[in-house]
């Protein structure tokens, strides 16, 4: 498995990312994934991004904001649903304070680190 960061774009996409921030407040980034390099990691904190999540080789979660300082999460929690309702992404930012959902041809999939 190769190591994949997230990027956040203008662009609409399948995937979703929500998170809160410590005053309560949500935000919805739409989200593509590409093969991580340095140089991307450089170029999203040159442009303004205060962190980002990639899924490493080993399939870890880490979170690494511009300062330098790494999170990194090992537990994937995956939720599928045909129906994807405010009650449910509320009840999921409320737990885990951020979360990545995929639109499927299905319905969603939503994944939560730990």
């Amino acid at each position: 498995m190769k190591s994949i960061i997230y990027q956040v774009t203008k662009e609409k996409t399948n995937i979703r990312g929500f998170w809160k921030d410590e005053s309560g407040k949500v935000y919805i980034d739409n989200i593509k994934q590409k093969a991580y390099s340095h140089e991307l990691k450089r170029e999203l904190f040159a442009s303004g991004e205060l962190a980002v999540f990639l899924i490493n080789s080993s399939g870890l979660g880490i979170i690494e904001d511009k300062s330098g300082s790494v999170t990194v999460l090992k537990n994937k929690i995956i939720f599928d649903c045909i129906v994807l309702t405010v009650k449910i992404i509320k009840d999921f930012l409320n737990k885990y304070g951020g979360i990545t959902v995929y639109k499927l041809h299905t319905g969603f999939r939503i994944e939560a680190w730990q």
